[in-house]
């Protein structure tokens, strides 16, 4: 069962499984060569949802929000003042940005 989810998942299995799978299933090992018509799942149009992306940017945010403030708070505690924390915050910061435009104004190639 987990091989034939494997063949599933990845698209490509080895001769000896093709032949495999084909005596079990009962099929020429020809028909298990073609190849595989895309499928659009679950997940892949679940993702292409505006309000999954806005769900999943403003994660992304709290997790920014979370972890600079915990770094700017180590870098206070130790040394007095910020004297690294802010280039990690700025860093990601500008991951955030932009994940942030490609969520409220997204490109037409998304569709």
């Amino acid at each position: 069962m987990r091989t034939v989810q494997r063949v599933e998942t990845e698209g490509n299995a080895s001769p000896e499984t093709r032949l495999a799978l084909a005596g079990a299933l009962g099929v020429d090992v020809s028909d298990l060569a073609a190849e595989p018509v895309p499928v659009q799942t679950a997940a892949l149009v679940q993702e292409s949802r505006p309000s999954y992306r806005k769900n999943k940017f403003l994660r992304h945010l709290l997790v920014y929000l979370v972890i600079c403030s915990w770094l700017v708070w180590m870098d206070w505690h130790q040394n007095g003042r910020l004297t690294w924390a802010y280039w990690p915050a700025f860093g990601w910061g500008l991951g955030v940005f932009f994940q942030a435009l490609g969520v409220w104004f997204p490109s037409e190639r998304r569709g």
